[in-house]
């Protein structure tokens, strides 16, 4: 093979090389200038919070409906905690006094859901629960203040 064949080779496969170059990065920036949300932010209404909690030993299986505490938490912590069963999984831990009161029918917007399935909270009288449900991250259209809330006790609209 001549020299001028091998040069000839080298600039099409640098070429190739580029444009494949070219259509990574293309996809890349396409996938990630997508709203981190998947879909934006949803407008709802807050609706009373409230589940069955699970019961462990002879029954087993669910129990009685509780009420959950209707606040807005300006944040809360991720917190690896021992479940029954299940070892050490991932809590939202927050603290019922660090919320403020907020009302049903309050209309808000959803930004996004944290990503614990279980919530650890300490209770105004001290004592600490455990329950089955996330927290999702919302704001008030009124007001415009951002907080977090239970999973649970936002109604989305369609």
């Amino acid at each position: 093979m001549n020299l001028k064949v091998k040069i000839i080779r080298t600039v099409q496969i640098w070429t190739l090389f580029q444009i494949l170059a070219l259509l990574i990065g293309l996809f890349v920036i396409s996938c990630s200038s997508s709203d981190s949300s998947s879909g934006a932010a949803k407008p709802g209404s807050v609706v009373p919070p409230s589940l069955e909690v699970e019961q462990y030993g002879d029954g087993g299986g669910k129990g009685p409906r509780v009420e959950l505490p209707l606040r807005l938490w300006p944040d809360f912590e991720y917190r690896r905690l021992v479940r029954q069963g299940k070892g050490k999984v991932e809590h939202c831990f927050i603290k019922e006094t660090d919320g403020t009161p907020i009302a049903v029918g309050t209309q808000v917007t959803f930004i996004e859901d944290a990503s614990c399935f279980y919530s650890y909270i300490e209770m105004e009288n001290g004592g600490p629960r455990n329950y089955h449900v996330g927290l999702m991250k919302i704001k008030i259209n009124e007001t415009g203040e951002i907080g977090w809330i239970w999973g649970n006790a936002v109604e989305l609209n369609n």
